[in-house]
């Protein structure tokens, strides 16, 4: 993995500099597909918050791309409470 190893990488013109957790997640990314098909299956009872979590992040995206600063920042205020 060539983004692990580099601070920063240029790709198709946009800069990437992956986090410190990146090489980690992709160790256990690289796990058995047994393990993670049996710690998903013996939490799906969160699925419900998995979807949440994926409805906030719509939001977040459309927002951030929209040119509504302060809708932005109103959104990102609900969660400091």
């Amino acid at each position: 993995m060539r983004l692990i190893a580099e601070p920063c990488n240029k790709v198709s013109g946009e800069v990437l500099c992956p986090g410190g957790g990146l090489k980690e997640f992709i160790r256990l990314s690289q796990s058995s597909p047994e393990m993670w098909g049996d710690i998903f299956q013996s939490n799906a009872h969160l699925n419900k918050h998995i979807d949440e979590l994926v409805e906030k992040l719509i939001e977040l995206k459309e927002l951030s791309s929209s040119k509504d600063g302060f809708a932005l920042k109103e959104y990102l205020n609900q969660f400091k409470q």
